[in-house]
């Protein structure tokens, strides 16, 4: 988490690595930008939502260096869905990308470029076509990056293997 918490709050555009559990919020943070989404389809990252709003809305953040919590990892976890996870983390993203400006709307732009290569590899690895989509659309938000056909290639290896 070093190398996140150093850049805080911009590097929530990167992966969102804070905790619901730990995160306090002012009451009139909550009047201005909303709540969590509660679009079903974003069930599992409504918080990264959230925050990437809060940012966009101007609000400050304070990142306590401290463990505030712990948290228990189980196998029936959403979290431990990671196909599941990364496709609605790309949801969040295009939703925020499309409606940010400047520099938060540049690193998001990559930080979507980067879930959706991810996705296509989780996709194409488990003979999941539709990963070919999510890479398509990768390379049209970054065609000269060559990460969207290294997935293909490895999600494809992995079929094969």
């Amino acid at each position: 988490m070093d190398g996140l918490s150093s850049s805080f709050p911009s590097s929530l555009f990167v992966e969102n690595f804070l905790l619901p559990s730990c995160t306090v919020i002012r009451r009139r943070v909550r009047e201005v930008i909303g709540g969590f989404d509660p679009n079903r389809d974003v069930m599992y990252a409504a918080d990264w939502d959230f925050y990437l709003r809060c940012i966009a809305g101007g609000q400050r953040f304070v990142l306590l260096k401290e463990e505030c919590c712990y948290y228990r990892k189980h196998q029936g976890a959403a979290t431990s869905n990671y196909l599941q996870m990364t496709h609605e983390c790309a949801k969040v993203l295009k939703k925020n990308w499309n409606t940010s400006k400047g520099v938060m709307k540049a690193q998001l732009k990559e930080s979507l470029h980067v879930h959706l290569s991810r996705l296509a590899y989780l996709k194409i690895s488990f003979r999941d076509w539709s990963g070919l989509g999510d890479a398509a659309e990768a390379c049209l938000l970054n065609w000269w990056n060559p990460e969207p056909y290294r997935s293909i290639l490895k999600g494809l290896k992995n079929n094969w293997t």
